[in-house]
């Protein structure tokens, strides 16, 4: 099962061994938030999620997992329903599953044949200053 899970496409690269297992926060599927979500790890959401996700690491959307609200992370994979901006220090790899309702701001971007894609594509290397600083996202929430 294990090989399984590091083979798969959309963790090629956040999961590279047993020990680094621990490192990514699932929200499998079944699970439902409602309200913003923080993490200093990298994410898989395979459930759904109403609100924003902020993260640190890596994020991953797979293809069941639904995510209603801006998306702030590192490297970005969606395969699966995003309606919100997705904003990405780093890279955005859109699968063909993927559909995506809102903007992206990312320095890099990949999308496969078949994705749909609504919303505008801001692509520079500026894209630093877009994610909340952590001090900032503490403000917010209170």
């Amino acid at each position: 099962m294990l090989k399984k899970i590091i083979e798969h496409p959309t963790l090629k690269g956040i999961i590279s061994n047993e020990k680094r297992i621990s490192h990514v926060d699932l929200l499998g599927e079944g699970v439902k938030i409602n309200g913003s979500y923080s993490s200093a790890k990298n994410v898989r959401v395979v459930g759904s999620i109403e609100g924003d996700l902020h993260v640190d690491g890596n994020l991953t959307v797979d293809e069941e997992g639904i995510v209603n609200g801006n998306i702030f992370a590192r490297d970005i994979y969606v395969s699966g329903t995003v309606q919100g901006d997705i904003k990405s220090k780093g890279k955005v790899f859109v699968r063909g599953t993927a559909v995506i309702s809102g903007g992206i701001h990312t320095k890099s971007l990949e999308i496969e044949a078949k994705a749909v894609v609504e919303g505008d594509i801001h692509m520079s290397g500026e894209v630093d200053d877009v994610m909340p600083k952590r001090k900032e996202r503490k403000r917010q929430a209170s």
